[in-house]
């Protein structure tokens, strides 16, 4: 909201003496309100959105008409089409609540509304590009849960025009918790989807559930809901905001108090500690990789290791009813996630990289509107935002960390790897016989390791591991796959995927395998002579589908 806005209040739908459409008015005079009004003609009003101190084009809008009851008018926007995959966002009852108007009433950069009759009231029809969430959805949030001894609020800083930032702590917050979990949100203003996903972490860390209670022992979250609160109120798009981004304020001398309270105030509360960090953010307008969930892939290759093993877990939380595949993250060298993009300085997972102690620092990016063919709504998000919660305590848990760490080696070891290593039979097994260095062999059994989805280590691989072995057996990180099943979507980051041969059982105990501290189910092609056929025909069913099998199915020996 800007002083400028409070003009926009006066400008009224006709002109004549005694006409009902003059106590029509349009105006963006409340929180997070957006409008500049050019030009009415009869039940056509032209309009753009006001891009302030924005370097370039954005689309954030939101604006009230009220005063147009039982009347139809047509929103014609100027200045390029910024309405979203499923048209305007519009609430009847003061920005309460809120529902997409679809896209049958918009042509282009134009849409048409019929006012219902009852619309004459102050509160109006408020229109939005997206569903909005302000600092009073947070208060709304907290009420009621602010008593709670797992959850205090406190002050990160105050902005310049003296609003408050809050820091929300939550889980176990003695001080005495082993892992630090930091999570961030609205840098850019306008990404207000990403304040719902917020929320549904937030509470699924409260809740009466095995996370919750694993969360509310082991882990201190620190969540900063409205890192640019001033432009959150304000109504400002907050992307490439002159003279700095929020997101790029993380190197040398910070510009705002918020990122410069960050970066003072995280080092020495995660005093090591700190394993998780993630940023949450909302993308472009349209097109394929912004209608998508998506990982936003770091240049540090353990980092990227490391998010492809969360991206794993949390892809198996969703299963189908949340619209998240990690074969839609954004690896960096791709599309805009390049180092041109950093040119205007250092992001807050960038910064989060570098800390002591860190594991996984990634940005998140849910689309506004839309992830596919799926409409997000608060509630999805919020369910997403569980998801992302419950997928943080499975990262996190001990019995299920996967590292890089030496005790990996100390594993091997133990198992016999290396040249001198003999299958079930005694006999010895070369290594330069089964696979291509410097992928260790273990029994009779293969490691796939390294930062890219094994599955192309698989296909690249095939044709020599089939000639040896014949029929192969697959182990990887658990999908929560039921015997039989078909194994979906295996794109999604395996940082190990280990291949044995039919009659291999050492590992696989009631059908499961805990390597490495890997809960892993079993995946078996039948030890037939056409055991090798099979198992090209899984690697091409992997290569046809760019890395996913959709119709392999498997069964639990």
């Amino acid at each position: 909201m800007k002083t400028r806005n409070i003009i926009l209040a006066a400008i009224v739908l006709g002109g004549l003496a005694g006409d009902v459409r003059a106590k029509v008015a349009v105006d963006a005079d409340y929180p997070g309100g957006n409008i500049i009004v050019e030009r009415i003609d009869g039940d056509v009003i032209d309009l753009r959105q006001d891009l302030r101190d924005t370097k370039g084009w954005w689309f954030y809008w939101n604006f009230r008409v009220r005063g147009a009851g039982g009347r139809r008018l047509t929103f014609r926007f100027t200045n390029k089409n910024v309405i979203g995959t499923r048209g305007p966002a519009v609430s009847t009852d003061g920005g309460k609540t809120w529902a997409y108007m679809e896209m049958r009433p918009v042509k282009g950069a134009s849409f048409a509304y019929t006012f219902p009759g009852d619309a004459k009231d102050a509160k109006g029809v408020r229109f939005a590009f997206a569903i909005p969430y302000q600092e009073a959805d947070l208060k709304q949030f907290l009420a009621g849960r602010e008593k709670n001894k797992n959850l205090t609020v406190r002050k990160l800083c105050k902005t310049r025009k003296g609003r408050l930032v809050e820091r929300i702590h939550v889980g176990r917050i003695d001080g005495k918790a082993p892992h630090r979990a930091l999570l961030t949100c609205r840098h850019h203003s306008c990404e207000s989807m990403a304040s719902y996903v917020l929320e549904g972490a937030l509470a699924a860390i409260l809740a009466d559930t095995e996370c919750g209670k694993w969360f509310r022992r082991n882990v201190e979250m620190m969540a900063i809901p409205l890192v640019d609160i001033d432009g959150v109120e304000d109504g400002d798009q907050g992307k490439t905001r002159k003279p700095r981004d929020h997101n790029r304020d993380y190197i040398g001398k910070s510009v705002y108090a918020s990122t410069a309270a960050l970066r003072e105030l995280v080092p020495k509360w995660s005093d090591g500690r700190l394993k998780i960090a993630i940023d949450l953010h909302c993308p472009w307008i349209r097109g394929r990789q912004n209608e998508v969930i998506y990982l936003v892939g770091s240049r540090n290759k353990a980092i990227w290791r490391a998010q492809c093993r969360f991206a794993g877990i949390l892809e198996s939380i969703c299963g189908d009813a949340l619209p998240y595949k990690a074969s839609n993250n954004l690896p960096f060298g791709k599309s805009w996630n390049t180092v041109g993009n950093f040119k205007a300085g250092k992001s807050c997972s960038r910064w989060a990289a570098e800390l002591r102690g860190i594991d996984l620092a990634t940005t998140i990016e849910v689309p506004y509107a839309n992830a596919g063919k799926v409409t997000i709504t608060p509630e999805l998000a919020r369910a997403f935002g569980a998801a992302l919660a419950e997928a943080m305590y499975k990262y996190l848990q001990p019995a299920r960390k996967d590292s890089d760490s030496a005790g990996d080696k100390h594993a091997i070891r133990r198992l016999g790897a290396g040249p001198t290593a003999r299958d079930q039979s005694g006999r010895r097994i070369s290594r330069r016989n089964s696979v291509l260095p410097p992928l260790p062999v273990i029994g009779e059994g293969i490691i796939f390791s390294g930062s890219k989805p094994s599955w192309a280590n698989c296909v690249q691989t095939r044709s020599r591991i089939s000639s040896v072995f014949g029929g192969v057996r697959i182990f990887g990180p658990r999908l929560g796959l039921a015997a039989g099943s078909s194994l979906a979507s295996s794109n999604m980051g395996f940082s190990r995927l280990i291949i044995l041969p039919p009659g291999f059982n050492h590992f696989a105990a009631a059908g499961t395998l805990s390597f490495w501290g890997v809960q892993a189910t079993s995946m078996v092609t039948r030890s037939t002579p056409s055991g090798a056929s099979a198992y090209n025909a899984l690697v091409r069913s992997m290569t046809t589908t760019r890395g996913s099998v959709r119709s392999f199915h498997a069964s639990v020996p």
